[in-house]
Formats: C-alpha cells, structure tokens, sequence
C-alpha cells in the first residue's frame, strides 16, 4: 500500500527510549524504515551528482577519490589494503584510484618503515590543496543549500547523519576502526 503525504511529517510518535538491536519491530517502526530508505536513496542519487559538479574543474580528480585523499590526511600514510578498507571500498578500485591521484601527484608512494618490500601512500602537498579546494566548495554548497534552515535543522541533521554514518560503519566493519573525520561538537549557537 503506498504511503501518502511527507515522509516523516508529523505521524510519528516520538520514542521515549532508544530500542536495543534485535528487538521486534512493528508496522510503524518498519514503515519509517521504508522512508527513511526511500529518502536515502533519493540523498545518494543527488549526492553522486553533485559531488561530480564539485569536483568539476580540480584537475585530475575524480569525485569518487576525494574520500582517499581526505582519509590519508586525516591517518596519515598507510598501505593501499587499509585505505580501501578505511573507505569502505574494493581493493582493485582503490588501486586504480590510487593510480590517477599519483599520477596527477596528490599521492605519493613511500617506503613502509615497517616493511620494505611495501609501500605506502602519503598525501602531497599538491593533494591537500586539492582536498581544501574540494572541501570549501562543499561547504559553500551545502551552507548556501541549507541557508533558509534554522540553526537548530542544521545542527540537528549533522549531528543525526553523523550518528546515522556511525551506525553504519559499525554495522558494515564491526572489529575495524575506520577513519572519521575530527569531532567536532555540534551546538546550536547561544
């Protein structure tokens, strides 16, 4: 049965206490579930879009990569293995990745102190320009995107789609530790 009106608009009863994985679910609980995926989905669709518009005019770039960059500059150097692993990705992307950012020098391969016979990947000099450059223009977009909200929507949804990421990171990698970027506290403004 389709669902009519607004996702999530003002027919869900709040939850007096958060829910221990595993317990049941009931309709309601699996209906906003439907939303919420269904809102997902639609986020990631716009989001590929407009990370490749971002990306548009960083030579050498492409959208997909600026996870790898801002991975190695957030845990420093470390083997192609761990970087996809870091990200969430498949080796053999990551290693073809990985190929474009060093040949356009925002990476660069290393000796592995712990291992000569492997290598690791650094971030350049030319590769934490690049991440900044991307980096401001996300910001600009999603602030200039989100400028007609309160303080309060915009501290509201970093702090609920970082918790959300969380999750699903743990959930995806439970015995690994992937790279996140620094806490920042999330307050609205007094």
């Amino acid at each position: 049965m389709p669902r009519t009106g607004a996702p999530g608009v003002n027919r869900w009863r709040p939850d007096p206490a958060p829910r221990e994985t595993g317990e049941d679910l009931d309709a309601a609980d699996l209906e906003l579930a439907a939303d919420l995926g269904e809102a997902l989905t639609r986020l990631i669709r716009l989001t590929r879009r407009a990370k490749t518009e971002a990306a548009a005019g960083i030579d050498g770039v492409d959208a997909t990569a600026v996870p790898l960059l801002a991975t190695l500059a957030e845990s420093g150097p470390m083997r192609a293995n761990a970087l996809a692993g870091a990200v969430f990705s498949d080796p053999s992307t990551v290693s073809r990745q990985v190929a474009q950012l060093v040949a356009a020098g925002y990476i660069e391969r290393t000796g592995d102190p712990t291992d000569r016979r492997a290598s690791q990947l650094t971030l350049t000099p030319a590769g934490s320009a690049v991440l900044s450059e991307h980096r401001r223009r996300r910001d600009k977009f999603l602030a200039d995107l989100t400028a007609a909200w309160s303080s309060s929507d915009r501290c509201q949804i970093a702090v609920l789609v970082g918790r959300l990421a969380a999750d699903l990171a743990r959930h995806l990698q439970p015995a690994a530790t992937p790279a996140t970027p620094p806490n920042r506290e999330l307050q609205e403004p007094a």
